[in-house]
């Protein structure tokens, strides 16, 4: 019983890992068909919400990581992924995306953690 709660806690968080990392392909593909526009400025309301949207799930997903890989941690698993590196290094790699692109890039980090995941979790 005690077991198939974590399993559903598992999949909770990497649920969420996975549909933010959804809205954010969204807004890549929002951002490249405005870009001959005077891109973030000439934004529609539907952009503003995904972005907006984007802005806010962005620390929840850091959240769900953080919480996923504690409880990989804990499995019975060989892989014990760092949470600081994870976490931290993503957020810094989102922050540079932030800068650079106006775009977290959290589907390039959940795109390289979930396949380690799975890789290396049984």
């Amino acid at each position: 019983m005690a077991g198939s709660i974590r399993l559903l806690g598992r999949n909770q968080w990497r649920t969420r890992l996975v549909a933010i990392s959804v809205v954010n392909v969204v807004w890549s593909f929002t951002a490249v068909g405005t870009s001959g526009t005077a891109f973030p400025f000439g934004l529609s309301t539907y952009e503003l919400l995904v972005g907006g949207s984007l802005l806010v799930l962005t620390p929840v997903f850091y959240h769900a990581m953080y919480r996923d890989a504690g409880g990989i941690r804990d499995g019975d698993g060989s892989w014990m992924p760092d949470r600081r590196v994870w976490v931290g290094g993503g957020v810094l790699f989102s922050l540079l995306g932030v800068v650079l692109y106006l775009n977290p890039l959290t589907h390039y980090v959940a795109a390289i953690y979930l396949t380690q995941r799975y890789r290396k979790t049984p």
